[in-house]
């Protein structure tokens, strides 16, 4: 008898000592873009202990069809972007639309002990992932949840064994960061709305330091057919309208370049 209750004191220990260290992992959506088109998010995690290296993660969020719309096929770097994850040594990390209303958040860590550092909150957080969604309205309610209590959520360490325990997730936040408040985060091209268009449409990007900029349209044999932007831009979020009145219905392609980036998107004139 004495055995048994001194075992059951060892368990009730171990399983006090483990849950009491075990890495608690919060996080907080903020707001970046919100114009009636376009909805961009950052969404952005910390731990509640001591800072710690993320193995990887089964991360799950959800979304209102109702307000936002998200590609089948998202594209790394224009329909999602990753801040530290597709660096060093992780696999390629991936945003995968399984449903029509909800994204998978993919992060796998090739090898043990070289994890992304994540923050000890409350105060620092480390930036995850831009998901960048079209809306048919300014959004004033909550319409991304994370889905934690999804059986596929898994978020570990960087022993790619220990599950780190869920914590607190808000839906929206604003950022009190001035950062996220006056600069992006990164170099964007949106898609142009309308679209198709006749004849005016609007195209934003967002420039996340002063950077020589150019912004040109082309046809689909690749003819240029106007230069938008040509020279130096301020950090900043841009939005600009362009007039296709003097052009033919068609597919039209418009880049956005720096000297560190490159992005293309298409758009359609129909008169």
């Amino acid at each position: 008898m004495k055995l048994k209750y001194t075992l059951t004191i060892l368990l009730l220990t171990f399983l006090f000592v483990t849950a009491a260290s075990a890495t608690v992992l919060n996080g907080r959506v903020n707001v970046i873009n919100n114009n009636g088109s376009n909805f961009n998010v950052l969404l952005q995690i910390n731990t509640d202990s001591l800072s710690q290296q993320l193995g990887g993660a089964s991360i799950i969020i959800k979304y209102d069809t109702t307000l936002l719309s998200f590609p089948s096929d998202p594209v790394m770097g224009t329909d999602y972007i990753f801040s530290n994850f597709n660096m060093g040594f992780y696999d390629t990390a991936t945003v995968t639309k399984v449903k029509n209303n909800q994204l998978w958040i993919n992060i796998i860590l090739a090898s043990d002990n070289h994890g992304t550092i994540v923050q000890q909150g409350p105060v620092s957080w480390t930036d995850l992932v831009i998901l960048n969604f079209t809306s048919n309205q300014m959004i004033t309610n909550t319409a991304i949840l994370w889905y934690t209590n999804n059986r596929y959520w898994h978020v570990y360490g960087s022993d790619n064994a220990t599950t780190w325990v869920t914590g607190s997730f808000d839906e929206v936040t604003y950022a009190n960061d001035s950062k996220y408040q006056t600069n992006p985060f990164s170099y964007v091209l949106t898609q142009n709305f309308p679209n198709p268009f006749n004849p005016s449409t609007t195209i934003q990007f967002n420039v996340p330091e002063r950077s020589l900029i150019n912004l040109t349209v082309y046809n689909i044999i690749g003819e240029k057919v106007a230069v938008l932007v040509d020279g130096e831009k301020e950090a900043g979020f841009y939005s600009l309208e362009f007039n296709a009145a003097g052009l033919p219905s068609g597919i039209y392609i418009y880049r956005l370049q720096s000297s560190e980036f490159v992005q293309v998107r298409k758009m359609i004139l129909l008169k």
